[in-house]
């Protein structure tokens, strides 16, 4: 499974923008370090505050503003190396209890969340191999048709 970036996919960077890119997401302030990095950033300096909910923001959108701002400022590195290190436990977990509908959820939950439709489409995959009938598949099919429209 495709659980990374490829780096490939992103193209140089050329800071044009004399900005700094701030990423504004769906978490709580808290969680995100938003208000923190806005005391950082203290007014004084230009800020381009990319909304990753928005719905004109697409990947292609966010891998352009990256290419193109000279600084990004982000709270989020605490979270997301704890996201991935979630994923990697449920993915290990759902090898031994393949039937734990809740765990499986979880798991598709944080696949879409994070954009990664294809492998959560081959995680109800393999829940179907398992059982045609397994009742979290559809709630995960939506999931991602969710996001795909």
């Amino acid at each position: 499974m495709g659980w990374g970036l490829d780096p490939d996919e992103f193209a140089s960077p050329t800071g044009e923008t004399a900005k700094v890119l701030h990423y504004r997401t769906g978490m709580p302030d808290h969680l995100s370090g938003f208000g923190i990095q806005e005391a950082v950033i203290g007014g004084d300096l230009p800020v381009t505050i990319a909304d990753l909910g928005s719905e004109e923001l697409d990947w292609v959108g966010v891998k352009e503003l990256l290419r193109c701002h000279r600084v990004l400022l982000s709270g989020l590195t605490e979270t997301l190396v704890n996201l991935a290190a979630g994923i990697g436990l449920l993915q290990n977990y759902l090898e031994l209890k393949a039937h734990d509908g809740d765990a499986a959820s979880s798991l598709a939950d944080i696949l879409v969340q994070s954009g990664e439709l294809a492998a959560a489409r081959e995680l109800a995959g393999r829940l179907l191999a398992l059982d045609p009938q397994y009742p979290v598949v559809q709630a995960i099919l939506e999931k991602i048709r969710g996001q795909e429209e």
